[in-house]
């Protein structure tokens, strides 16, 4: 469960293929640790179900992105809380939160929940590249570094983090 005083963060990469990697972030303040409890990655189809699934994870939390058109259709079809601006996509920004995530990994202040298989499959497969980080083979890790790029405005909610259903609770005789 996510704290309600915690402040939450997503992060959205869209690769050349059309793949789509998302990652949703919480920021416990109070000692700095960034905690990965959702991720997903959106192969193809609707944009409405992928805005669906976004929404869902919580309207309040702003989602940081470097994609404008996708960004911008998100926001004004869907109602999508997209960040104003995107993140920088230049290596050496790059570089430098990739850099904040290892060094938080080390000290035990990133920790990803043990449910996220496919995150932590991608990281495992996750390497170097001509001494650059091949950030457009890898959506998840890209989407995780644009969360960590924008978490100074990750939101609160009034509420707890808890996963709803869309749909009506009913009994089925």
């Amino acid at each position: 469960m996510i704290a309600p005083e915690w402040g939450c963060i997503a992060g959205m990469q869209v690769q050349e293929d059309g793949v789509i990697g998302l990652v949703w972030l919480a920021h416990d303040k109070k000692v700095d640790t960034l905690h990965l409890y959702d991720a997903l990655v959106f192969e193809e189809g609707d944009l409405a179900i992928l805005a669906h699934g976004i929404n869902v994870r919580g309207r309040h939390i702003p989602i940081a992105w470097a994609n404008k058109e996708m960004a911008d259709r998100l926001k004004e079809e869907y109602g999508c809380n997209m960040l104003p601006e995107a993140v920088s996509e230049k290596p050496e920004f790059i570089e430098v939160t990739s850099k904040n995530i290892r060094e938080r990994m080390k000290t035990g202040r990133f920790k990803v929940d043990a449910g996220q298989k496919e995150w932590l499959k991608e990281f495992n497969e996750f390497h170097r590249h001509d001494a650059k980080i091949p950030i457009k083979a890898f959506p998840l890790m890209a989407a995780t570094n644009h969360a960590v790029a924008g978490v100074k405005f990750a939101r609160r909610s009034d509420t707890p983090h808890v996963r709803r259903s869309p749909y009506p609770e009913v009994s089925i005789i």
